[in-house]
């Protein structure tokens, strides 16, 4: 509990949060509030419990999107374990990533107002979480992958067997 204390008072210490929203189109906005934001690079500060060795896809796009948010060239995002050791990843502003991103929140966007529930995306914390049984998790020979969407199994495919 200390150490989340800990945590917690180090990273308040180094923000100044701003929030900023972007618009996405056909009435979409995308808002989120940045750690922090300089001169000329958005920051995002994220604690882990171990260091990763490349950024979690998840904060890169999220970062992607403070980049266009507040029109900086390049981000970082630091990460920081529970011992206090930091691993920073610079990250370059990304126009392809942006258009994907809005494409993304369009169509989520889409299903909500529709009563879709969206389909589960895959994720590396899936596998630690305690309920991955629920919604996803890897098939017995521990090869492919497979996910329950409205109820059915469904394996995963390689990317070239997709048409």
């Amino acid at each position: 509990m200390m150490s989340k204390i800990m945590q917690k008072s180090a990273l308040s210490i180094m923000e100044k949060p701003v929030t900023g929203e972007l618009d996405a189109g056909s009435g979409v906005k995308l808002v989120g509030t940045a750690e922090r934001v300089e001169d000329d690079v958005a920051m995002v500060f994220k604690a882990v419990d171990e260091l990763p060795e490349m950024p979690y896809p998840e904060h890169f796009i999220q970062l992607n999107s403070y980049l266009h948010m507040f029109d900086k060239p390049e981000g970082v995002i630091v990460y920081f374990d529970k011992e206090g050791n930091e691993m920073e990843f610079q990250v370059p502003r990304s126009n392809r990533l942006m258009g994907e991103t809005k494409r993304r929140a369009r169509i989520l966007n889409t299903l909500l107002k529709n009563n879709v529930a969206p389909t589960i995306e895959p994720s590396e914390k899936c596998l630690e979480c305690p309920h991955n049984e629920k919604c996803y998790y890897t098939s017995e020979d521990k090869v492919k992958w497979g996910f329950w969407a409205r109820g059915k199994w469904r394996e995963l495919k390689p990317k070239d067997s997709i048409l």
